[in-house]
């Protein structure tokens, strides 16, 4: 079998990871990656032998101008590589695919919201329309991580249940060691890219509340973003450059999780949060707003606070730091809901009936 990924570039996103893990490791498909501009920031080894075909440079997209000349290009690539199917992993991509006229079988991955449109005014409703018309010519089905993604999918594109596969995401993070039990300091993480969506700058007024009442919290916030700068000034005038640090991407992150005693999220909203996953799986408590995604995933793990409520927040990673028996119950729990329900084996596994199926269903 023969598998094409198609993405809209390989920046250092959730869906993107996924893609590359199941690009490097299924078993039952060679995949090549098309992703339409030219950037990668994926740099791992494990990554190095996917195969990736760009279609054109960062610095001459423009949308939506591009997707016509884009289109012709890909119905190129895919006329000689010749897949079985082509899964897509972005919404831009899905149009482009759509232009591109190529007849195979198509899966469109929805991992998050915003590929259902979320847009304003009249542009909601025309690229909905887009959005169906695609999703009907190229007669694709449809793939989502979550339950909630899985109704507003239906909803959205009005489909029969049949047409819509949930396949829950999953993540491995290796062998970690043993924690530290004899320092003092309290140690919170967050795992994602700095930006307003993922609530950094929020975490800002967390630690300040509870510095009052444990002044040896530290928080790590492991990720880089457009609002980093944003997120320095906002520490420091808040008098907390003690207490934050901003330690960029580390190759060591799940060491770092590991290391900790919270795992703190703050996102607006998710498809399926792969950083909380990971958390769970270093065996951390989770302390997030109760927003889409989250909620599928954090169960009796840990706290969930409606979304924006900083105050609620830091009272219950208060009550964890108070309480280690139910930090040390929560830390269990998360650890043994990622292991039965998250493994990448799992899902791997998951993948590959999915596609033999898909395949044998048009025979």
């Amino acid at each position: 079998m023969k598998s094409v990924f198609l993405v809209h570039s390989l920046r250092k996103g959730g869906a993107e990871r996924l893609l590359l893990e199941l690009a490097s490791n299924l078993s039952c498909t060679s995949v090549t990656v098309i992703s339409w501009l030219d950037n990668n920031e994926f740099l791992e080894e494990e990554y190095q032998r996917v195969e990736v075909i760009s279609l054109i440079k960062g610095k001459d997209y423009k949308w939506p101008f591009s997707l016509f000349t884009s289109s012709k290009k890909l119905r190129h690539h895919l006329e000689i590589l010749s897949p079985d199917n082509v899964i897509v992993f972005s919404h831009s991509v899905f149009w482009l695919a759509y232009l591109s006229k190529y007849k195979t079988k198509y899966i469109y991955s929805i991992q998050g919201f915003s590929q259902l449109s979320t847009s304003r005014g009249y542009k909601k409703y025309l690229y909905r329309i887009i959005d169906i018309l695609a999703l009907r010519n190229l007669k694709s089905s449809i793939l989502v991580p979550t339950k909630e993604l899985y109704k507003e999918s239906k909803k959205y594109f009005g489909v029969n249940a049949e047409d819509i596969k949930t396949i829950p995401n999953g993540v491995e993070v290796g062998s970690l060691g043993s924690k530290d039990l004899e320092r003092e300091e309290i140690v919170i993480t967050m795992l994602g890219t700095i930006s307003e969506h993922k609530g950094q700058h929020l975490a800002v007024d967390v630690i300040k509340r509870l510095k009052e009442k444990t002044p040896n919290i530290i928080l790590n916030i492991i990720g880089e973003g457009s609002m980093k700068d944003d997120l320095v000034t906002l520490i420091e005038l808040n008098n907390l450059s003690n207490n934050i640090n901003l330690l960029g991407r580390r190759d060591d992150a799940f060491e770092l999780m590991n290391q900790s005693d919270i795992f703190l999220h703050l996102s607006l909203s998710e498809g399926m949060p792969l950083s909380v996953i990971e958390a769970m799986m270093c065996s951390l408590p989770v302390v997030a707003f109760n927003v889409s995604g989250v909620r599928d995933v954090v169960k009796n793990n840990g706290f969930l606070s409606d979304y924006g409520d900083t105050k609620d927040i830091a009272a219950n990673i208060y009550e964890l730091i108070k309480d280690k028996d139910l930090r040390k119950d929560m830390s269990k729990l998360s650890k043994d809901i990622a292991l039965r329900n998250f493994d990448k084996k799992k899902m791997l596994s998951s993948y590959e009936v999915y596609l033999q199926r898909l395949i044998e269903s048009n025979n």
